[in-house]
């Protein structure tokens, strides 16, 4: 359990978690509004073609279908754009987060065999000084009393 408290606490690890959560709401409402606003644009280009026959390109006139063309073409664009980013963030956020597992394994492991290895350091060669020190003489002219 403390391992996993310690990979919360890596930045780069809840970075990852964050992105692929948003990554992964991004992908699955993208994908379902996709569809909808497919079929609605079927459905306009059907209305239009019906309303101004073949030449419709040519003979454009404001109706409320070509709105709703217009309209969904435009929902349904951005919601591909949606789409493409959720899968970057979700990849973006695999990286990080597999980056953080490794680090930490890597960090675990350079740690235990470190520890297996380590050797009690010797004594100084010289003791400490306990107690006060003495101030050092000022050097140059100084004053003596007569």
């Amino acid at each position: 359990m403390p391992t996993l408290a310690l990979l919360f606490r890596n930045t780069l690890f809840a970075v990852g978690l964050i992105l692929l959560a948003c990554g992964a709401g991004n992908a699955i409402v993208a994908q379902a509004k996709l569809s909808e606003y497919r079929a609605a644009l079927d459905q306009a280009r059907a209305e239009t073609a019906q309303t101004f026959g073949s030449a419709s390109r040519l003979h454009h006139v404001a109706s409320e279908a070509w709105s709703r063309r217009a309209i969904s073409q435009a929902k349904l664009d951005f919601y591909s754009v949606l789409h493409t980013i959720g899968w970057l963030m979700l990849g973006t956020g695999l990286v990080c987060t597999f980056v953080a597992v490794h680090r930490h394994r890597d960090r675990r492991s350079r740690g235990a065999a470190s520890s297996a290895r380590r050797v009690p350091s010797p004594a100084p060669a010289t003791p400490y000084r306990k107690g006060p020190t003495k101030a050092p003489k000022p050097s140059g002219t100084h004053v003596t009393k007569k």
